[in-house]
């Protein structure tokens, strides 16, 4: 994956690569990269919340809803952070949480 990305310039880029692994379906190196890219800048909540949907697709809905959270927190008026709050909560079965989410995403 870095190696076809690199002749794209974005093989450094942990944020662009996660991208890529998330399309291509391997969300497990997504989660990897994002993490990667959560080091270097941990106030963007889009990394966060593409964290979340990489755990939220391994099954990982406690880490989903977390990372989700951070990004509700970073961005409290982003509809998309809330989605994904919602959708975790959806996965645990707690759905009475993720209505409330849910509702602030619409």
């Amino acid at each position: 994956l870095e190696a076809a990305l690199a002749k794209e310039g974005v093989a450094g880029d942990p944020k662009a690569l996660g991208d890529a692994a998330f399309k291509a379906g391997d969300a497990g190196s997504a989660a990897a990269y994002y993490t990667r890219a959560i080091r270097t800048d941990a106030s963007n909540e889009k990394l966060w919340s593409n964290r979340s949907a990489a755990f939220a697709t391994l099954g990982n809905a406690q880490r989903a809803f977390s990372d989700a959270q951070e990004a509700v927190r970073l961005t409290p008026k982003w509809a998309k952070a809330y989605r994904r709050c919602a959708d975790a909560l959806t996965q645990m079965a707690n759905v009475e949480n993720a209505y409330w989410f849910y509702a602030k995403a619409a």
